[in-house]
């Protein structure tokens, strides 16, 4: 008979080697049909071991196009290695999870890993799935077959659809294409994403967030996530839109109930079985048309709408030498981004005033059905002369999508009238006015006074009464002040000359040396304005276009300009006040007139007679 002690030692070899010795002391004392029968066993239970310590099965075989399935693998080994690169011939390995088991029975440790591998097909039809090693263990063949769908499938694949679509699919080249993405589903998504469209030829910008709805489809209550993308195509021809693809978990159903039925619990604490699904859309083709040979705009805008309006600072302004008044124009187009808008100023058409533009404020917004781009342009206009003079008009031709022609956004020109320095206005007014009112007077007085009306004043009661008292009153005031005239006097003209003193042009020179040397370019404007009334005190001088006009000198003048420049712009600007002050040094010592020399005759010692 079989050694019954020596068939009890084999089993318990792997997992007690301390029996081996045991088994090795029994074995060679067995007998000879004892020893055949016992390798014999032991060769059966490595052999059996080897063959199902590897096994895999699929929770499906029937698959449609677009679905997912689960591919589970379990081995005895307690090594984690796993080969699973023969799966990617026909199938796309999206995820895989590992969980570990030990349990003893009768004594006997038995450890086991099994992994689950979301699997997605790659092609339509009979698919293998090959052996897979698992630490040099491999598992049996698998089938799968994959098919199209039906239409009154109840898979998964009617719970979660995803639509895409666009506003126009025979676009002009550079205009505005907007792509909508639609993800419905009738079941609870616990997680997933959309891929984001990409295209070598063609700017994608997605439009706003996404927006979430409910629909019905077929008496089927769906939710929905809408997202949008506007798509400007760069080049003519026919481009293909990439597909648009989704991935995510939902609740499988199958496993759900019958995990419940298995398990009440786990719906309490929401440990509910979910299945991968992958869905892609349908590639999109746009027949993109070339620009039209009849547009002969200068930029290539097509767009739905587009306008160009303009707003002063002030509201209502008035031109004045000197002062500056600040233009906007905006250009608003949509369907198009704010990047393809170009600029609007024509400096050169802005004669006779200087001018100084701001950066450009470009934007791009979105209603909600549409990109709409802005740009925003500010130049500060400050007038040189007074007159009369014309603004041009602005004239921006653009094509219009939607009753596809070209169409003109216009400003028309204005005309503007810049009146002078308000000092020079001053002058002119009091040397103009007085002449005119004595003569007014005297044609009066001598042709429109008739004798019948002198008769009536003279006879006028008593009227000449108070005509008397007031001449009296006038004849003691003039008298008071003839009087006080001599106390005064001498004060006002010590008065006249100190404040004389205070604004000569080498006192002014001084102060305007400092004022670039602290680099304080509003005070370096005023002081400059300071030596210039000083210089010249018989003409009122009120902005740097005057002082520049009265030196003539070409460097003065580039200098004067630069500090305009930095005044009246309303961006932040470097300046170098001491540069400044080297470049009008010279020209300013030269304009400041020398005290003549009083010629003293001296008297001769020894006159002759």
């Amino acid at each position: 008979m079989v050694n019954k002690r020596l068939l009890i030692c084999i089993p318990h070899l792997s997992i007690r080697p301390h029996l081996i010795l045991d088994f090795l002391a029994i074995f060679f004392r067995s007998s000879t049909k004892c020893r055949i029968l016992s390798l014999l066993f032991i060769l059966f239970s490595f052999f059996t071991t080897n063959i199902l310590a590897a096994t895999a099965r699929v929770d499906r075989t029937v698959i449609y196009e677009g679905e997912t399935f689960q591919l589970f693998l379990k081995s005895d080994a307690s090594d984690n290695s796993l080969d699973l690169s023969p799966l990617e011939i026909d199938f796309e390995v999206l995820s895989t999870s590992r969980s570990s088991q030990m349990s003893f029975i009768n004594g006997r440790m038995q450890s086991s890993n099994e992994w689950d591998v979301t699997l997605s097909p790659k092609r339509l039809g009979e698919l293998m799935i090959p052996p897979i090693d698992i630490n040099g263990r491999k598992t049996q063949a698998l089938k799968v077959s994959v098919g199209v769908a039906p239409a009154n499938t109840n898979s998964e694949a009617q719970d979660v659809m995803l639509k895409v679509d666009v506003d126009q699919k025979n676009p002009f080249v550079q205009s505005q294409v907007v792509l909508t993405i639609r993800l419905l589903h009738a079941v609870e998504i616990r997680d997933g994403g959309l891929s984001e469209p990409t295209l070598d030829n063609a700017i994608i910008e997605r439009m706003g967030t996404d927006v979430n709805f409910h629909t019905t489809v077929n008496n089927k209550r769906y939710q929905v996530t809408e997202r949008r993308y506007a798509i400007f195509p760069q080049t003519s021809g026919e481009i293909i839109l990439p597909v648009v693809a989704f991935e995510g978990h939902i609740m499988d159903r199958g496993r759900s109930r019958s995990s419940q039925r298995a398990d009440p619990f786990n719906r309490f604490f929401q440990q509910l079985p979910t299945k991968m699904i992958r869905l892609k859309s349908e590639p999109i083709k746009l027949d993109v048309k070339p620009q039209p040979s009849q547009y002969q705009g200068d930029w290539w805008l097509p767009a739905k709408s587009l306008t160009l309006t303009e707003s002063w600072s002030p509201d209502s302004p008035q031109f004045r030498v000197g002062e500056p008044v600040t233009r906007t124009l905006q250009l608003e187009a949509v369907g198009l981004t704010g990047a393809q808008l170009p600029g609007i100023i024509n400096e050169n058409a802005l004669n006779n005033f200087k001018h100084y533009a701001d950066k450009p404020v470009v934007k791009t917004q979105d209603n909600g059905q549409s990109l709409i781009g802005t740009l925003q342009e500010k130049v500060a206009i400050v007038p040189t002369q007074a007159g009369q003079f014309e603004l041009p008009e602005i004239n921006l031709t653009w094509w219009d999508i939607q009753n596809n022609k070209a169409q003109r956004a216009t400003l028309p020109s204005r005309v503007v009238h810049v009146l002078p320095a308000i000092a020079q206005q001053a002058t002119n007014q009091m040397s103009t006015s007085l002449p005119v009112a004595d003569n007014s007077i005297n044609n009066n007085s001598l042709s429109d006074t008739p004798l019948a009306q002198s008769h009536s004043e003279l006879s006028a009661g008593y009227w000449p009464w108070i005509s008397a008292v007031c001449a009296i009153g006038w004849l003691l005031t003039c008298m008071a002040w003839w009087r006080q005239r001599g106390v005064f006097g001498e004060a006002s003209r010590i008065n006249l000359v100190d404040e004389k003193k205070k604004i000569s042009p080498q006192m002014a020179l001084s102060a305007l040396q400092r004022a670039c040397l602290q680099v304080d370019a509003r005070q370096v404007r005023d002081e400059l304005l300071s030596w210039a009334n000083a210089t010249w005190p018989n003409e009122s001088l009120k902005n740097l276009t005057q002082v520049s006009q009265k030196v003539d000198d070409v460097t003065f003048s580039q200098a004067l300009t630069k500090l305009d420049e930095i005044l009246y712009s309303p961006q932040k600007m470097s300046w170098d006040g001491d540069q400044f002050w080297q470049q009008i040094a010279s020209s300013l010592k030269q304009n400041i007139k020398k005290p003549k020399a009083k010629n003293y005759v001296i008297p001769e010692l020894y006159p002759t007679k």
